[in-house]
Parts: C-alpha cells; structure tokens; sequence
C-alpha cells in the first residue's frame, strides 16, 4: 500500500528553523545593534559602563562613541581626541585628555553643552586647543617638542613656556592661554614663565616708583 501522508490542520504554518550558517538578517541584526547601544547608553548614563582603551562604539545611523582611557584608575594615561561634531559621545576618562579643534571659535562651554545630537556629548576632557593645524597634535612629544605644551600627570597640570602668554577670557573656570597661533583653554593648573615675567615687571615698575 502507498503510504498515506498526514491530513494539514488548519491554521498550522510550517516553521522554518534558520540556519546559523547564514548569520542574522539585516533586520534582526540592525534590531540586536539598537537594543545594544540602547544598553551602552543606559549603562553610562547610569555610571556602570566600564570603558576600555580607545574603544570605538558605532551606532546603527553612523554616529560614534569614543572611550579614551582604561578603566584601570591606577594607570594615569594622556590623551588626544580630534572634535567631530557628527560623534554620539566622547568621554576622556581617566589622566589627562586634550582635545584639538581647527575651529578657532570653538570653547569648553561649547563642548560641554552637546548633547549627542547636537555635538557630542562630551565628559572628562581637561584640555582643549583650536586653531590652523590644531588637529595635527596626535602626541605629548610634539606637543612638548613643537609647542611647548608638558604635563605633570601625577599633579594633573600643565607646564606651558615662553611662548605662551594668558588670555583675558572673562571665564571663571578655565583659563585661556594664546601663543599667536593656537587657542589653549584648560580646567588644569598651569604653571607659565610668563606669568613670572609678569610679577617680575610689576615688582620692578612698583619698586622704581
């Protein structure tokens, strides 16, 4: 006899079981992707993310996210960001971090106030410098080597030389040093010789009068 093949019940429909060879769907894996920077994003506002070296998070419409330092407090690291307008969030972390702008204008209160949509949001950056060939900065040796710019890390401050001269800024809680060129704005302590020049001369003008 031929075998006889079992009657469809109404309303079953055959379920296919995917094959993990093919990977995700791009919709699935586009809905896996938001529900996981939703989490990130959550576990940061919230304090409990931990962040990694230089680790880079993109975001299903293209924006980013920047951790600057290891989550290790013990170890004082330096780093340098470039500003992106078009980033998600930047968080510098641990140590010293700076960030470069070719966008002379650009301030700390500017930085501060982004909000991920527009500008990123931005936490823990202790430096920022702006100006023509800002964004070329990408090492303390440069730094130190081409513009006299050195940090004490275990003090957390700058050391600035001659070159530097403070800027009348009207701000209460940076202070804004120009050396012709470049605009450096810090929350940092900041030893200059020219602030030494500066007593120098006023003690010398006081003392001849």
């Amino acid at each position: 006899p031929l075998p006889v093949e079992p009657e469809e019940t109404p309303g079953e429909e055959e379920t296919t079981i995917p094959d993990p060879s093919q990977g995700d769907s791009s919709e699935t894996a586009g809905t896996d992707a938001d529900k996981g920077f939703e989490a990130i994003v959550y576990s940061i506002e919230n304090g409990e993310a931990l962040l990694f070296a230089r680790d880079t998070y993109s975001l299903a419409d293209g924006e980013e996210m920047y951790f600057l330092s290891p989550d290790d407090p013990e170890e004082n690291t330096i780093d340098i960001v470039a500003y992106d307008s078009t980033d998600y969030m930047v968080d510098g972390g641990e140590g010293v971090s700076f960030m470069v702008s070719e966008n002379e204008d650009l301030t700390m209160d500017d930085i501060l106030q982004g909000d991920g949509q527009h500008g990123p949001i931005v936490s823990n950056i202790d430096v920022l410098i702006t100006g023509h060939g800002a964004e070329s900065l990408t090492n303390m040796d440069q730094l130190a080597r081409d513009y006299g710019i050195s940090v004490d890390r275990d003090a957390n401050a700058l050391t600035l030389d001659e070159s530097w001269q403070k800027v009348d800024s009207g701000h209460t809680d940076t202070q804004v040093f120009s050396n012709g060129s470049l605009t450096l704005e810090t929350s940092l302590d900041v030893s200059c010789p020219s602030d030494d020049l500066n007593v120098q001369a006023a003690m010398n003008q006081v003392n001849n009068n």
